[in-house]
């Protein structure tokens, strides 16, 4: 398992590559939430668009990831949960209390809007309005800054 970290503002994002099942990923996958909340993140998107199997104990391992993230008031995400997992999570009803997403920038956008309980909608995201915020341009469009490249554009 290949894990990856980088930072948008602040959040942490990790990136997995590979398998994440028992004795493969699993206890990387622990180990490196715990190191980035040690660090002092409380805003934490764990991405799993590499990740190319995962099995049960790498879901057991997302559940408890998410658990030590909330006993430290820490925010924990998951994007691009794969289907099966998915599946597996709106069966045991998991999926109302874990926040998985499918799009970076929302999932980024996600973190800015207020606190929300597990499994309620989220809101709308926070979009940062062009230009002085004191005055209101009924022209001016919101623009939101890709977190790969940089680009902006408007929703």
């Amino acid at each position: 398992m290949k894990i990856t970290t980088r930072q948008f503002e602040d959040v942490t994002i990790l990136e997995f590559q590979g398998r994440l099942t028992i004795g493969e990923g699993d206890v990387q996958m622990r180990e490196a939430v715990t190191e980035v909340l040690e660090e002092g993140s409380k805003k934490i998107l764990l991405n799993f668009k590499g990740v190319k199997m995962m099995d049960s104990s790498g879901l057991g391992e997302l559940f408890r990831c998410y658990t030590i993230a909330s006993n430290q008031s820490a925010a924990l995400k998951f994007l691009h949960v794969e289907n099966k997992v998915l599946e597996v999570l709106e069966m045991t009803r998991l999926i109302g209390i874990l926040d998985t997403l499918d799009d970076e920038i929302d999932a980024l956008a996600s973190f800015r809007a207020p606190m929300a309980r597990p499994g309620a909608p989220a809101a709308d995201p926070i979009v940062e309005e062009p230009g002085d915020n004191n005055e209101e341009s009924p022209s001016a469009e919101p623009q939101v800054k890709c977190p790969s490249c940089g680009h902006e554009f408007s929703p």
